[in-house]
């Protein structure tokens, strides 16, 4: 399952996640080179918005859900 949020909701929780101003997690999202510094269990590049989704549901090996987090929500 790979949950999918409005990045206009992501960009806001990454200001604050980040400590940093609206346009900068603005630029850091539409950055292809954007990686995340956290400990995380998988690796993964995060790059822009778009690539990073269509990265996880249009894999080949691993059927993929793709869920929107404002439906779940609902």
């Amino acid at each position: 399952i790979y949950l999918v949020r409005d990045p206009r909701d992501v960009a806001v929780s990454l200001c604050h996640h980040a400590s940093l101003s609206l346009d900068d997690a603005i630029a850091c999202m539409s950055d292809p080179l954007f990686c995340s510094g956290g400990n995380l269990q998988v690796s993964y590049l995060l790059g822009d918005w778009a690539n990073h989704v269509s990265g996880w549901t249009d894999q080949c090996l691993v059927r993929t859900k793709a869920v929107r987090y404002e439906d779940l929500r609902r």
